[in-house]
């Protein structure tokens, strides 16, 4: 137990999101992540997001977890499944950022 909190604490967190930027575990941790989502996760905090802070998350993670389910069922191979997933991800959020730029 004492590695977890460790872990999410915010001492550990910070220095983790140096290497890996990204939404803060705690409060009184900064924000790292990509300048677009910071809102998002300091100011919109009281909104119900399923999955995961971000825009689009739910229709990529099912998205993904779709293909996931192609590997497991041998319909598709890694590579093409992951590219697929990407490849939709990138341009589901690039169409998410065109509409909503301020």
């Amino acid at each position: 137990m004492k590695l977890i909190k460790y872990i999410c604490s915010s001492e550990f967190m910070t220095e983790y999101h140096k290497v890996a930027p990204g939404a803060p575990l705690t409060k009184t941790e900064q924000y790292t992540g990509d300048p677009k989502m910071e809102r998002i996760v300091t100011e919109d905090r009281d909104k119900w997001r399923p999955l995961q802070v971000g825009p689009c998350g739910s229709e990529i993670l099912e998205n993904l977890a779709s293909h996931i389910q192609s590997i497991m069922e041998e319909k598709m191979d890694v590579q093409e499944a992951l590219d697929e997933s990407a490849e939709f991800a990138n341009d589901t959020l690039d169409e998410y950022w065109a509409d909503n730029e301020e």
